[in-house]
């Protein structure tokens, strides 16, 4: 039975690379990470300070498309306003160029 994919370890890196039989090209790779090994603290300290930076940033979002909204609810009432005022009939969308 032949093979479709070789898989390479790189010696030095530990790094997979993988690549394609038949069209000789690299199909993925994959970087081996060291992990560093902390003490529990550290870890759930540094989790913790994600979740709190993600939820700032998620509340900072939020508020700016409530703003964003505002705006165009605002934007859109005016034209509303306009057009209801405006007696013009409408242009014949076959008339442009």
């Amino acid at each position: 039975m032949k093979k479709n994919k070789i898989e390479i370890k790189c010696p030095h890196c530990n790094s997979l690379i993988v690549i394609d039989v038949e069209s000789e090209e690299i199909l993925y790779t994959e970087k081996f990470e060291k992990k560093e090994f902390k003490s529990l603290d550290e870890v759930l300290e540094k989790n913790l300070s994600g979740k709190k930076d993600s939820d700032n940033t998620f509340k900072e979002i939020l508020e700016k498309e409530k703003k964003r909204k505002e705006l165009l609810e605002k934007k859109f009432s005016e034209v509303k306003e306009k057009k209801k005022n405006d007696d013009t009939p409408p242009k014949n969308i076959f008339e442009f160029d």
